[in-house]
């Protein structure tokens, strides 16, 4: 097996990031729309629904990178210690999740009227704030305030187990992560028989068992991760030798695959996420082979959006119910117009957020690493110090 040298650098990945990121604003940009405004153009509604739908792809997307940036050291044999390894993780994680708790937390609270009250369904209390800065995952109220951060918890939980699954990667190949497949399905059904709702309740578990067993159904994705970044040279050998019709079949079926799933309500069942995983070893794939595809999503804006993701995924829920607060519920302004402030509002609060927070975060964890025989990771342009793991 060989993986890529420690100098190969795949900036791309960092605009596909920063793409499903953009992908999961716009989904719940659509999700706060008056059901009559979506009903007066159904024609336009229809594939806005479609496209809004993808959240769950690009959540996917986010989990299969992660395997793969936080796999490239243990592939490239770079010693890190567990302890130093989960230093890093959770200064990357913890501390610009738990900013974006207490903002959230803050908005809803200040700048929210409870009697007109849109977005949040509960109003704040220390029990809520508790339940979010624990990461339990444990009903709704353990991340009412912030939907998104549902992903940062099972982030956090397979975070402690990774070097496990690398080493069945590394020693089973796909006999493991079949089984892991295999154990996902297991998760969703033991999951709606403990009493989800259903084997397509994606967000919090009933209690701790259930918040488990929902944690374990996203495994597959990351072990996919980890698969490419350890064969990525003979994976990339395959995509180039692919012939560009087959691609485009294959890029064409990846957009029917989601119009299928959507129409069946099955992008949040389990077999959605198997199949979003696939989809998305393919995109990672792509991006780590194709000079020109490459050169297109290395362009600033690109870039810029990938830099951001993570503060982009954290903090774009609480600005959008904040400012559509203020501006409708609370000045009379139409809702077209609340959420045309809400966009430059969320990319200006993530922009800042990365710059203060984040990356404040990323280096003091970093040094602390440090003192604790840290070797760095190779640098590829996502490497375990920047990788959004949303």
């Amino acid at each position: 097996m060989k993986t890529a040298p420690a100098n190969t650098r795949f900036r791309a990945l960092d605009s596909l990031r920063g793409l499903a990121a953009l992908v999961v604003v716009f989904t719940h940009i659509y999700n706060v729309v008056p059901i009559p405004l979506h009903q007066a153009h159904p024609y336009l509604d229809l594939p806005l629904a479609v496209l809004s739908a993808a959240g769950q792809f690009s959540v996917i997307i986010f989990f299969v990178l992660s395997g793969f940036v936080l796999s490239l050291p243990y592939w490239n044999a770079k010693n890190q210690s567990y302890t130093s390894y989960m230093t890093r993780r959770f200064f990357r994680l913890y501390l610009p999740y738990a900013f974006a708790v207490l903002v959230a937390a803050f908005l809803c609270e200040a700048l929210t009227d409870p009697a007109s009250r849109l977005g949040w369904l509960l109003p704040v209390s220390p029990q809520i704030v508790r339940e979010h800065l624990l990461m339990t995952g444990v009903g709704r109220e353990s991340t009412v305030l912030d939907g998104p951060l549902w992903t940062l918890i099972i982030e956090m939980r397979v975070s402690l187990i990774f070097p496990l699954l690398f080493l069945a990667v590394r020693r089973f190949g796909w006999a493991a992560i079949i089984l892991g497949v295999i154990g996902a399905f297991a998760c969703c059904k033991l999951n709606a028989l403990h009493g989800a709702q259903g084997e397509t309740a994606i967000h919090f578990g009933n209690d701790a068992l259930g918040a488990l067993l929902l944690t374990g159904r996203y495994i597959p994705a990351f072990m996919f991760g980890i698969f490419v970044a350890g064969y990525l040279e003979p994976v990339r050998r395959i995509q180039a030798s692919l012939p560009m019709a087959l691609h485009a079949a294959i890029c064409a079926g990846i957009v029917a695959i989601h119009i299928l799933l959507f129409n069946r309500n099955l992008q949040d069942h389990g077999y959605g996420g198997i199949l979003y995983g696939i989809m998305a070893v393919y995109l990672v794939a792509s991006c780590a082979t194709f000079a020109g595809l490459a050169r297109r999503l290395s362009g600033r804006l690109f870039l810029w959006l990938g830099d951001i993701s993570y503060s982009l995924y954290l903090i774009h829920v609480p600005v959008l119910y904040a400012v559509i607060n203020v501006l409708h519920a609370g000045s009379n302004v139409g809702y077209g117009m609340a959420i045309a402030a809400a966009v430059p509002a969320i990319l200006l609060s993530a922009h800042f957020m990365h710059l203060l927070v984040e990356r404040p975060s990323v280096w003091l964890g970093r040094k602390l690493a440090e003192g604790l025989s840290w070797k760095d990771a190779p640098q590829m342009g996502i490497d375990t110090s920047t990788e959004d793991a949303s």
